[in-house]
Formats: C-alpha cells, structure tokens, sequence
C-alpha cells in the first residue's frame, strides 16, 4: 500500500493557512495558551526561521477566535472560553526596504489598511505614524468594546541593516521609538501584545518607558516555544518522515537519527538544558530526504560578513567562549561580535555557570555554514584550487598522513590575502583559517585547547587519530614542537588507542606565508 503524502510546511509560515491546507503541524499551542494566561505584553527572540512567524499566526488564530483550527491540538481542549478582537499585526519583511522613508511608508499603509479594514477613522491631524497607530489602537477599542491585540514580526528589521550607517540608524530609531511606545501609551485599550525579531535590543531607545515588556528570550518556561525538541520529532507527526529519509540514505532508523542530531540539533536558549533543532532545516530534510546544508539560505549572512570584513573577527570569538548575560541581549558592535553570533545563531548556549554562559557552534549545519561564508571572504577566489581539493584532503587527514595535507594546507593558505591584514591580526587570522579548513572537513577540532600545562592551539580528532597543532609566528616549527612536549599537550591523547601526531607549524609575518611543518608521532 502506497504511503500517505507528508505535506512539509516548508516556507509556510501562516498558522490557518497550514492547518486548512493539511500541513504537518507540530503543537506549539500549549505555550500559546499560557503565554496568553500569564502576561499581556512579551518579547521573544530567535534566530531566523526558527517559528516566529508561525508563532505570532498561532496567537492570531486564537484572538480572532478561529476555534475550527485548533481541533484535535491542546489549546482546543484547554481554553473553555473563545472571544475574537481586534487584531493588528504588522510583518517587517512586508516592508520594500529599511530606508526611514520605507518603513514610514509601510507603518502608514498597514496602519491605513487597518483602519479601513475595520472601518475605523484616524483623526486627520495625526500624521506622526505613532499617533495615528495609537489612535487606531484607542478607536478600535471604542468602536468594538474588545481591547486591541497588537503582533509585531521581525520588528529589528530596520535596525541590523543599518548599523553600518550611522544616520540612518538614528533615523530609522527615531521612527520606531514613536511606534512601540504606543505599547505604554495604550495599555488600557490592549488585551495582548507580542514583538518577536532576532536582536535583543534592551537598551535601545525605541524601547524607552516599555518597561510592561517581558522578555521570554531566555526565560526556560518558554526554551521550546520555536524549534523543535527531539520528543517532537519522534511524534507520529514526524517520525515516518525520519523513516523515510533512513531508507533514502540507507541506513538503519537509529542512525538517521543520530546523523539529524549531528546536523541540526544543539540549540539551547536559556539554563533549562533543553536542546533545539532548527526546524526550518529538519523539515528541509525530511521533505528533501537530504542531509544538505538549508541554514545559510536564511539570509542572516549579509550583516555577518560585513562584521568580518570589520576585521575584528577572531578564532576567540567562535570556540568556548564563556559571557555574561548581559552581553547576550547587547547591541552589535564592530569591536564585539558576540551578541551577533549568538543572536543570529551561529554561537549558542552550551553550559552556564551562575549568571556566565559558554557559547559554542550549534551543530554541522552551522559549522558548514560559516566555512561557506570565512572561506571565500578570507580567500580571492572561491573556487581556488585548494577549495577544490577539500575531499582529497579529508582523506590523507582521516588516513592519519599529515606529510600529504600539510602541504595542501600550505597552499590552500597561500591564497589568504594576509598583506590586508594589520600585523597584530596576522596571527589570529592564520589560526583562524586552519580552523575553518578542518571544520570543512567535518572533522571533530577544538581550538584553544585548555590542559594541565597550558592551552593547545588547535586538536583535530578522528576515529583512528589525534593531531596535537601547534601555531608559531616569527619562531621555529622545532620551538612549536618543543612547546608541545614541554607543556605535555598530547599526553591526554596518548592512552586512548589512537595514533597521536604532535605537529609544529610556523608562519612568518613577513612573508605572510605557512612554513615547513615538522611531524612527530607516537603510536
């Protein structure tokens, strides 16, 4: 018997849309019910593609009682009293662009569409688009004796773009901090409000006096209200997908699975140790059943690769890095790229200590992902020679011959425009990209390495091997070796069974090239 057709809601991202059509819903509508019970006024933050959207769909279903659609999910049986109001929800990305003249235009319109939509009459003289939103709320109230239910989507997309432009920054501020303080200004005509986006903005004035605002970002109540968790993708709603993509693949369901986990799972958004996968890219493989990289088509990208070429991006900034809480919610800065990594989703939580954080890399994808982006902005051409040879490359690394891939390596850095570079970001850069180089490999590597005797510079592991690296500028490849057997940084590999190489690579800053490496190993 012909297996039913699973109609992945890949791109769809309109709650009554999905689940009129058929769509594979995961149910999220327990955290609706509560979100909309406990509070009234709420901020979320999530990386792109992540359930946002879906999310504030979701809330909207429910305010304008669409009751039908939540047949046979929990909210259905969990609310005894279905109400409709009013409405407003305003989706950045509908905006044509970020200019301030563009996205005054598009809270002008939807406000205006709004008002005729429900056949409510802004006062002429309000042409501030905070007071007419604010009229529109008071009037919308009056005219159906329900307060105002306001949802706001991607509400940061005006800010990130434009940080690089200094004025239009202040501009685009200007215009917003008038929006969102309605949020206060009308609270008594509000029934519920919610404003999701990727930064987490505190202390940006377009939030001044929105102090009835509660970020559930991090709060561990709601650590699985987007994304899915491994339960869910184990439910029936799923799981013959997973079946399908191990037949695909070949493999036994167990190691489908694992490798999903490998791929896409590792996200953690507060204390709670509760693990999340992205689900933009699960519902891609199961729909594909593919285990490609789907991540980098979120577009989060572009504002990324200009912070890199900032030049103040570092190895530090990518492997364990522990953080307070407070940097998590910070502005982006040239000078700190952290908050950027970890709002956008290329760092995540991994432990916590207290109020500190140790970020880290989510999983493969994301790994995958940022080789896609360092590896053609640090080098000319990507489709160097040495990009090119990535495959042969793995395989002298997992045949444990590194006299094969150090000279690869060497060439494939040769072609790192390090004459761009200032002398003091030299170092960091030349590390930098020996990282990227094995991460593409999918090879399990650590960099800065913490030991009894000091910190490693980079371990690269395989099944059968272990290379112990490290880097010296300006120095010997014999001092990097002597550093390694002084300071005993192989001594941890050394009684696993596996065939420890301790390699020593130098780099000279003056002709900005690789040397000689020197190779010792120990069976």
């Amino acid at each position: 018997m012909a297996q039913p057709v699973m109609k992945y809601p890949i791109g769809i991202q309109t709650f009554a849309r999905l689940r009129e059509e058929g769509y594979i819903y995961v149910d999220k509508t327990e955290y609706v019910y509560h979100l909309i019970k406990k509070g009234s006024c709420y901020f979320l933050s999530r990386p792109r593609r992540f359930g946002k959207s879906l999310l504030l769909t979701t809330i909207q279903a429910y305010f304008q009682g669409r009751k039908d659609l939540f047949e046979g999910l929990a909210l259905y049986e969990l609310e005894k009293e279905w109400r409709t109001y009013p409405v407003l929800r305003f989706d950045f990305n509908a905006a044509a662009g970020v200019s301030h003249d563009q996205l005054y235009n598009f809270l002008k319109g939807t406000i205006n569409q709004y008002a005729d939509n429900y056949d409510v009459r802004i006062q002429d003289d309000f042409q501030d688009v905070g007071d007419r939103f604010g009229n529109l709320i008071s009037q919308l109230h009056k005219k159906t004796g329900e307060k105002v239910v306001v949802l706001i989507d991607e509400y940061d997309k005006g800010l990130v773009e434009t940080f690089h432009d200094e004025r239009a920054l202040e501009r685009n501020e200007t215009l917003l901090r008038g929006f969102f303080s309605q949020l206060k200004a009308q609270d008594e005509h509000l029934r519920f409000a919610m404003l999701t986006g990727v930064a987490r903005f505190k202390h940006l004035t377009i939030f001044s006096g929105l102090n009835n605002l509660n970020d559930i970002s991090m709060d561990p109540d709601y650590a699985g209200v987007c994304g899915l968790t491994m339960q869910e993708i184990m439910s029936p709603a799923l799981y013959s997908g997973v079946e399908r993509l191990a037949n695909e693949l070949e493999m036994d369901t167990t190691d489908a699975i694992e490798a999903l986990k490998r791929m896409y799972d590792g996200y953690r958004f507060s204390k709670k140790r509760l693990w999340m996968y992205n689900p933009f890219s699960v519902l891609q493989a199961l729909a594909k059943r593919d285990l490609s990289n789907y991540w980098i088509s979120t577009g989060t990208s572009r504002i990324f690769i200009r912070f890199l070429r900032k030049g103040h991006f570092q190895l530090e900034d990518l492997v364990e890095k522990w953080v307070p809480e407070s940097v998590l919610s910070a502005r982006y800065t040239e000078e700190d790229p952290i908050p950027l990594l970890y709002q956008t989703g290329y760092l995540t939580i991994k432990d916590c200590r207290g109020s500190l954080y140790r970020l880290d890399i989510p999983n493969g994808e994301v790994r995958s992902s940022l080789v896609e982006e360092l590896i053609p902005t640090f080098m000319k051409e990507r489709e160097s020679k040495a990009y090119l040879q990535l495959e042969e490359f793995k395989d002298w690394v997992l045949a444990g011959e590194p006299e094969r891939w150090l000279p690869l390596l060497r060439s494939m850095l040769a072609g790192v425009p390090y004459q761009e570079l200032e002398y003091k970001t030299v170092e960091k850069s030349f590390h930098l990209m020996v990282y990227m180089v094995f991460l593409m490999l999918g090879v399990d590597t650590r960099a800065e390495v913490s030991v009894a005797g000091g910190r490693i510079d980079m371990v690269a592991q395989t099944p059968r091997f272990v290379y112990v690296m490290e880097f010296k500028v300006d120095c010997s490849a014999q001092e990097a070796l002597d550093q390694i057997d002084r300071r005993e940084y192989a001594l941890p590999y050394e009684a696993q069974g596996r065939r420890v190489f301790k390699i020593g690579i130098p780099f000279s800053s003056k002709t900005r090239t690789m040397g000689e490496a020197l190779i010792q190993s120990q069976e």
